[in-house]
């Protein structure tokens, strides 16, 4: 497995869970994983009333099996001291994120120099469109979902830094995509009102979206199938001119 294999798989995982939520109770699959995975950090067992947002990049850390470059922890921080102690710890705010990293917030931050505070939120960052972030969290408006924000925005606490090139050599192989045949394309543009999901196969199940783009953005499909084309991911075409 390649490092941009296993950050990908993790954040695949993350966006799988898109959309459970605190009002129907679908958050306590996650909250489950992480009190079902022993040993329990400071033996403290997560409540279905707590805040969830570590506990849901632990629980996506015990999914793919990489609590050892991922700290498991319910504190959010506690897991930045957890990535510090392991020397993966960035304290830049303008940092500039790689999918897969886990981004801390704090939400009391002033604005001025890098905040140093109490983190109060953490999630992951799904993608990266030159200066604007996209995430995937837990408890974020007490469901998984994501936000828009661009480097170095204001709230940012630092960012846990998962050594994801050392623990890719000791994993088994990626599935091999299979591979549509290919059709070249011309430039197309994207005529969405907000913004077109991304995905890593040609469907619109929810877990298989990876980021998005935004309206105006102009790419150059290669791949065409089942009504969506492919250049670095696949979108659908009802959104392209």
């Amino acid at each position: 497995m390649t490092e941009l294999e296993l950050r990908q798989t993790y954040v695949n995982k993350m966006l799988s869970w898109n959309g459970l939520n605190v009002a129907d109770g679908s958050h306590r699959k996650i909250i489950d994983i992480y009190n079902n995975d022993k040993p329990i950090p400071n033996n403290y067992k997560v409540k279905y009333t707590d805040a969830w947002c570590a506990t849901t990049v632990s629980a996506a850390a015990i999914e793919v099996g990489i609590t050892d470059i991922i700290p498991k922890e319910c504190s959010c921080g506690r897991m930045i001291a957890a990535f510090q102690k392991i020397g993966r710890w960035e304290e830049r705010d303008d940092y500039t994120p790689k999918i897969g990293d886990i981004i801390f917030f704090d939400w009391n931050d002033k604005g001025v120099g890098d905040a140093k505070g109490w983190p109060d939120h953490v999630g992951v960052v799904a993608s990266i469109n030159g200066n604007n972030i996209h995430t995937i969290e837990g408890n974020i408006s007490k469901k998984v979902g994501g936000r828009d924000i661009p480097v170095d925005y204001k709230f940012i606490r630092g960012y846990g830094l998962p050594d994801y090139a050392t623990k890719a050599k000791s994993m088994s192989p990626a599935p091999t995509p299979v591979t549509p045949k290919t059709t070249i394309i011309p430039m197309k543009t994207v005529i969405a009102s907000n913004s077109l999901n991304i995905r890593n196969k040609p469907t619109t199940v929810l877990s298989t979206v990876t980021g998005v783009l935004k309206n105006g953005s102009k790419i150059a499909p290669l791949k065409k199938e089942n009504g969506f084309v492919y250049f670095e991911g696949w979108c659908s075409v009802n959104y392209l001119k």
